[in-house]
């Protein structure tokens, strides 16, 4: 049964196999008879839910490694350095950068962040690896998701402060793993709450465009375009700063940052101080109150003030006047009250029509009256 690695959904969009492929990108061998068994067929699919494009084919025995042929290239080198020196300029704030690679190869990349005299570490899983990179001392021996990740915080933590870590970047990595959203979540226990992330996948926008059916092997496991790595970055609990294409739009490149608070917390928290805030405000005028709008932000203020015997309630929608008002009970009443009235205060709760509704409330009023709105749980007396 095909079940999706990012969302688990079992619903299938389409699916295709592609026989007798090469069994993966890195199995060279000295000779031409074993060569030619390593293949298999590719069996690919694309989840129905999420939309990612993935395979069903067991990972290669070295995923968790990082091999980069792009270490040889001039090019790429120049625009990672390009790339990473606009980073600072664009988004990290702090005056110095401690930068955490995950899946650091022999460290070709931490050596372009010392280029940039940044102070940076690493994870890698090759022991191989390891003993290649210039700075070893700085990478850690390990795979985010499937490592113990309390012995990774461990060895980090003794090289640098969790606090310090304000960039981490994984590049061309993350499609290579079975459950990406897992190693996505474990980095976050690796860094600082408000670091800045660079990830980067192949962009299959690019591959489906040009029908490259040869871009499929088995090493990478998931195929990722903008719409389906943002669904994995945003499940994985980050929040999205910028994602673009990269590189002759070969790589999809993700800016963003560890989602910490949940959204709603700042709106309870707005609630909680303004709750007795605008009763009480309102309580304090003296005389006849008048309350114009019994739309849904109006009436929600109007249960928070409670009952109060000066308040009348205004709307100039014909079909609420005359009935009460759901939560706090006020009789809706039509606009031209405010004719009969000599004085008062009319506070105005008509959202995006504040403006136009103080406009007809002016060529109505004859009297002498106070016009409020109400702003950040207050009223705001206008001019």
């Amino acid at each position: 049964m095909k079940i999706c690695r990012v969302c688990n959904s079992k619903e299938i969009r389409d699916s295709f196999t592609l026989n007798n492929f090469p069994s993966s990108a890195q199995g060279w061998t000295k000779n031409e008879i074993e060569a030619k068994v390593l293949k298999e067929d590719i069996n690919v699919f694309e989840c129905k839910e999420c939309g990612l494009v993935q395979i069903t084919n067991q990972p290669v025995k070295y995923y968790k490694e990082v091999i980069r042929s792009s270490a040889y290239s001039e090019d790429m080198k120049f625009q990672r350095l390009k790339q990473f020196s606009a980073l600072k300029d664009l988004y990290i704030t702090e005056n110095k950068i401690f930068a955490l690679e995950i899946g650091t190869g022999a460290g070709e990349y931490l050596n372009i962040c010392k280029e940039l005299n940044w102070e940076s570490f690493g994870i890698e899983w090759s022991k191989e690896n390891i003993k290649k990179a210039i700075g070893k001392e700085k990478i850690i021996n390990g795979f985010v998701g499937e490592s113990n990740t309390e012995d990774l915080k461990l060895k980090l933590f003794n090289l640098v402060d969790k606090e310090k870590i304000n960039f981490c970047f994984c590049l061309n990595f993350i499609e290579h793993w079975p459950n990406p959203i897992k190693s996505l979540m474990e980095i976050k226990k690796l860094i600082s709450k408000e670091a800045i992330c660079l990830f980067e996948v192949p962009n299959f926008n690019m591959i489906k465009e040009e029908n490259l059916y040869s871009e499929f092997i088995p090493d990478h496991l998931s195929y990722f375009t903008i719409n389906s790595f943002s669904y994995l970055i945003n499940k994985a609990g980050y929040e999205i700063i910028k994602i673009e294409n990269f590189y002759n739009d070969y790589i999809i490149s993700c800016y963003c940052k560890p989602k910490n608070e949940s959204d709603l917390k700042n709106l309870n928290i707005k609630y909680m101080s303004e709750k007795e805030m605008i009763s009480k405000s309102i309580n304090k005028l003296k005389g006849n109150i008048f309350f114009w709008g019994a739309g849904h932000q109006a009436l929600a203020y109007l249960s928070m003030i409670g009952t109060n015997k000066n308040i009348k309630v205004i709307d100039s929608a014909k079909f609420k006047q005359g009935n009460f008002c759901p939560g706090s009970g006020y009789r809706i009443h039509e606009p031209k009250i405010l004719e009969e009235v000599n004085s008062g205060d009319l506070i105005i709760s008509c959202g995006g029509y504040n403006k136009e509704v103080l406009k007809i409330a002016k060529q109505i009023i004859n009297g002498n009256f106070n016009f409020y709105y109400i702003i950040n749980g207050e009223l705001k007396r206008i001019q």
